[in-house]
């Protein structure tokens, strides 16, 4: 590859120096807001209850694997649109012999940034580990041959993530590609219905007699309606159906509940079916 000009104007350092001391003091903001991206499609600038601070999500799909990454069981925090230091990245570049992202016309070199930094627990609950997310939609990076067998297209894509993968290596820190197959439509649905349980204070005791209960129930007739189990749950635990229906949406929204989630039939409501997975019913009770 011939040799490559990258320039690195004073307005580009000045906001990343602002964003590094911005986030050193404690507050965290996207690099990255809908504002600064010009580009068709849907954004989302919005306050997220959870982590009490906006965010900036640059698609349907950002916004939908947001809200997976947000209510893992294990996530403390998601930091979206996190800057990459341009000079390291820029030396990547150079190192990995891959063309920076920069302005074709006149040089200027962009600040990278990945999609999602998420902050999770450990196995043992006694640390905390750090996971890079960079989310694309399966067919703007993916194909299929004509033998059905999945390939990778865009290469200039894969080049950019070849520098984010590295950034990430150098920290320890494990990169991912994700797409809207890694947060469906229905998981989505399914987390905006159960929200509203999100800081439910509940006990170990308490969910284990729910799940067990509610799992009981739903295997002796799994073709009720999800309000008709609930109002048999809330009769058998003598709790009121509010309280069932609360610690239903907890566990739904935390994963306690093993439910399919791969079509839009799987989208819970309460006047349907609930659809659990048979074989991990055990592991859930």
């Amino acid at each position: 590859m011939k040799k490559l000009t990258y320039l690195k104007l004073p307005k580009t350092v000045k906001k990343y120096k602002q964003w590094t001391d911005d986030i050193a003091n404690g507050t965290y903001r996207s690099y990255l807001t809908v504002r600064d991206v010009n580009k068709v499609g849907r954004r989302h600038w919005m306050f997220c209850d959870k982590q009490n601070r906006e965010v900036h999500l640059l698609s349907d799909g950002e916004r939908r694997m947001y809200m997976e990454l947000l209510y893992k069981p294990s996530t403390v925090a998601v930091f979206e649109q996190y800057a990459l230091d341009l000079d390291e990245t820029l030396d990547i570049a150079i190192e990995l012999n891959i063309m920076h992202p920069r302005n074709w016309k006149t040089y200027e070199a962009y600040v990278m940034s990945t999609d999602f930094l998420v902050e999770s627990l450990s196995a043992d609950d006694n640390t905390t580990q750090l996971t890079a997310y960079t989310f694309k939609y399966w067919d703007q990076i993916y194909k299929l041959s004509w033998l059905d067998e999945v390939e990778y297209k865009s290469m200039r894509t894969w080049q950019k993530f070849a520098i984010e993968r590295e950034f990430w290596r150098r920290r320890g820190i494990e990169y991912r590609v994700v797409t809207e197959r890694d947060a469906t439509k229905v998981h989505y649905h399914n987390k905006l219905f159960s929200e509203s349980a999100k800081d439910l204070k509940v006990s170990n005791e308490t969910l284990t007699a729910f799940l067990a209960c509610f799992c009981e129930s739903w295997q002796r007739a799994p073709w009720c309606p999800l309000q008709a189990l609930i109002a048999q749950v809330s009769h058998t635990l003598s709790m009121s159906v509010g309280d069932a229906r609360q610690l239903f949406k907890f566990s739904l929204l935390y994963g306690f509940l093993p439910v399919y989630e791969e079509c839009e039939t799987h989208m819970v409501r309460w006047f349907r079916p609930v659809h659990l997975m048979q074989d991990e019913l055990g592991i859930a009770a």
